[in-house]
């Protein structure tokens, strides 16, 4: 099913492209009633979406890397991700607190 998938979107890509193509052109003549070109309206959700992944993508990686504080440990402050001149993931900055938390979680359990 994938190869399918795969062969149909390669035999009907140059068709779906110039469909595609020839909506934004023909929204590009057709305006708002404010004047606004509706090709605005239409790449809107699509700048959104990408601009929404770049950030997601940014903080997952953020939060868990680097292990160690990178670049130079200056300044930096205990438990802390950040510091004067650098960073560390936040997972591996407060790994010692989130254990020692769940430790005593478990002890109180047990």
């Amino acid at each position: 099913p994938r190869a399918g998938a795969v062969g149909m979107l390669r035999r009907h890509g140059l068709l779906l492209g110039a469909l595609c193509a020839a909506g934004v052109a023909s929204a590009a003549t057709v305006e708002d009633a404010q004047g606004n070109p509706l090709y605005l309206y239409i790449i809107m959700p699509f700048i959104s979406a990408f601009v929404g992944y770049i950030t997601n993508w940014a903080a997952l990686i953020m939060s868990f890397y680097p292990l160690e504080f990178w670049p130079c440990p200056i300044v930096t402050f205990e438990g802390q991700p950040f510091g004067f001149f650098g960073w560390q993931g936040i997972i591996p900055a407060k790994a010692a607190k989130m254990a020692a938390t769940t430790v005593d979680l478990m002890q109180e359990k047990v």
